[in-house]
């Protein structure tokens, strides 16, 4: 079986709870239970903590990104239901002042989706799921991010997903069982899957106009109009066991199941690795292919 990924310890023995990582560049941020900010710097197959935030939030991070589509880059960071937004300096993190993101409190979660930032007109969106609505913000040039339009919902969001590259009008959002589309222009929901045995919804985007939505064991790959591939190139993917988070790193596509992570491509049916860590909670990816990990265990 090839290996197309090896396993390094990066961490260990951490006095800190770990809830929420991201990774940009060079840099690993985790967001920790006790709402201290660490942020780390890779070199090579070492690890550095670069800079510690204590009390960088009063409460839980629950969950953080970084758009780096502007300069300096900004962090995004949702706790216990407060979304903020923050300038990243060389060596601090300051707080934007967004007076928009009021109309977030009580959000559960967050997906953001950019643009690359070689684009003539970088750009940045981000939708925020707060109770039986989402609120969506963009991004068009340096500074805080502008609230577009709010569009209630009949249920509460539990994952989100912008489909498309660059300015994306599509959002994918499982609900507790079910998958639906939301057009962003007409505000119209359509019903796509069920989740079936696993309610809870995992998706992912996939690179350009694809999607991938899971049901069971099965990863299903969607087009631009939501409708599953019919190609030898683009297929729907079966895996090990239900996956519980994606990763795409091109040309591999990897699942968190309960042994570990699979990693197959979007063309080939047999498994090319599995790495066997025991009950991994959280996955993040760069762009220079890399799965960062972090495996909690109690």
């Amino acid at each position: 079986m090839l290996e197309a990924f090896t396993t390094h310890e990066l961490l260990s023995n951490i006095p800190v709870q770990i809830e929420s990582i991201c990774t940009y560049e060079d840099r690993l941020l985790v967001g920790t239970k006790q709402g201290t900010l660490l942020v780390y710097k890779f070199e090579n197959d070492k690890i550095d903590l670069f800079l510690t935030l204590k009390g960088f939030s009063k409460k839980t991070i629950n969950q953080i990104a970084v758009t780096t589509v502007f300069s300096p880059y900004q962090l995004v960071a949702l706790s216990e239901g407060n979304l903020n937004v923050y300038s990243i300096q060389q060596s601090s993190i300051q707080l934007l002042p967004c007076e928009g993101l009021t109309k977030t409190r009580g959000s559960t979660l967050f997906s953001l989706h950019q643009s690359s930032a070689a684009d003539e007109m970088p750009s940045a969106q981000l939708a925020v799921a707060c109770k039986r609505k989402i609120v969506l913000y963009h991004w068009l040039k340096k500074g805080p991010p502008q609230e577009v339009k709010e569009i209630n919902l009949y249920d509460v969001p539990k994952a989100v997903v912008y489909h498309g590259h660059g300015y994306s009008d599509k959002i994918y959002i499982g609900f507790k069982g079910k998958y639906c589309q939301l057009n962003i222009s007409s505000e119209q929901v359509k019903d796509m899957l069920c989740t079936g045995r696993q309610l809870e919804a995992t998706m992912l985007w996939v690179d350009k106009d694809t999607v991938a939505i899971c049901k069971d064991e099965w990863s299903i790959l969607l087009g631009e109009d939501g409708k599953p591939y019919q190609d030898e190139y683009k297929s729907n993917i079966k895996w090990c066991d239900c996956p519980t988070a994606l990763l795409y790193c091109k040309p591999y596509i990897a699942a968190v199941i309960n042994k570990g992570i699979e990693v197959k491509t979007i063309q080939l049916v047999d498994p090319i690795q599995i790495i066997e860590l025991p009950k991994v909670k959280l996955v993040a990816q760069d762009k220079i292919n890399l799965l960062r990990l972090s495996s909690y265990l109690k």
